[in-house]
């Protein structure tokens, strides 16, 4: 007989706590912990799959998370859950689109309105500009990509300002 037929791993030896175990305890209890620590890390990858998901799945994972053992159910498994729900997702996504697609109506719901005070102001249109137009016109053209025109102020208006200005001055001279 050979010594090692004497039946070694059943032999008690110390683990790091001083407790007597034996060899096949100690490899039992390793297969638990390696074990365990995949079906964690399995269910941690699971979760954070389902937490990368976009806001509008946000309503199905709810379900899965409350429906399905994620300990137990593949990345596969939960695409093809998901994915029974893809239809609803786009009609949410719609409706999202919808929402923001004129943006003009979204600036309306979001932004309080604005009213300038309005002063009467009278502007003509520069000379150059009106030519430019007559022109195109003349020639049968659309005015389709002539320049924009270029506004003037009337002197009136500028007269006026000063009349204002010289009106205060007098009166701080009281």
């Amino acid at each position: 007989n050979p010594p090692y037929e004497l039946g070694w791993k059943d032999k008690p030896l110390p683990d790091s706590d001083g407790n007597l175990t034996t060899t096949t305890e100690r490899v039992l209890e390793t297969y638990k912990n390696v074990k365990q620590d995949i079906r964690d890390q399995l269910n941690t990858e699971a979760k954070e799959f389902l937490l990368q998901l976009q806001l509008e799945w946000q309503r199905f994972v709810t379900l899965v998370k409350q429906n399905q053992k994620l300990k137990t159910v593949s990345y596969h498994k939960l695409y093809d859950i998901l994915k029974q729900h893809q239809h609803e997702v786009n009609e949410i996504r719609a409706k999202k689109i919808a929402r923001v697609a004129n943006p003009l109506a979204l600036v309306a719901q979001q932004q309080p309105v604005y009213h300038p005070q309005t002063h009467p102001t009278h502007y003509k249109q520069n000379s150059s500009t009106r030519l430019q137009q007559a022109a195109t016109r003349n020639r049968g053209k659309a005015i389709v990509n002539s320049p924009q025109p270029i506004y003037d102020q009337e002197t009136s208006m500028v007269d006026d300002d000063d009349d204002e200005t010289s009106k205060d001055k007098e009166i701080d001279k009281l």
